[in-house]
């Protein structure tokens, strides 16, 4: 992303991105991959983010995500990167989890001047149900301890980065929204 919009990243003024917890981002990768239309599919682009994880295919989810973790170990803390920068230098303003979407993006709707509009609509975006609420039908991979285990693992740099709430990089993101806020105002 940062490569093909490199001209232009310093003229946008609110760069904003969301991120997947790892656990809940290879469940939902190995279902999509599940069809084998999609898998054909990603192999076509020299790149695609889910290249490394449709080579790496195989029926038994926690054999893929070991397949993954042994062919590229943090694969996910590197893709992210490639979308929002390395720690310390990311391109975005605000950094949003999917699993708190539709907060994050009224959030993001706030810092972009929509205060108002979300004064009075936020409970009808709650109702518009942004996130697709599939819980009750789709079958969830069931991880093995050991494989679970070694992503969360695999994956440290990013949850310690994200999901860390002491995390100096993620106390940063936070200070520049209340420093955007107070410049817009």
């Amino acid at each position: 992303v940062q490569y093909y919009y490199r001209d232009s990243i310093s003229t946008v003024k609110f760069i904003f991105s969301f991120i997947r917890h790892p656990k809940a981002y290879y469940e939902c990768v190995w279902r999509y991959m599940s069809h084998r239309k999609t898998r054909y599919f990603v192999t076509l682009f020299k790149w695609h983010p889910d290249k490394i994880p449709s080579l790496c295919w195989v029926d038994n989810f926690n054999e893929w995500v070991d397949i993954i973790i042994d062919k590229e170990s943090g694969f996910l803390t590197r893709l992210y990167e490639q979308y929002i920068g390395v720690e310390g230098s990311e391109i975005c303003s605000y950094i949003g989890r999917i699993e708190s979407l539709e907060d994050d993006f009224c959030e993001v709707m706030g810092l972009l001047g929509y205060e108002d509009e979300l004064r009075n609509n936020k409970t009808r975006i709650h109702q518009l149900g942004i996130v697709r609420h599939t819980e009750h039908r789709v079958v969830r991979p069931v991880w093995n301890n050991a494989t679970l285990d070694r992503m969360l693992y695999s994956e440290r740099v990013l949850l310690k980065r994200f999901y860390d709430k002491n995390n100096e990089s993620r106390k940063k993101l936070v200070r520049l929204r209340k420093e955007r806020q107070c410049q817009d105002r």
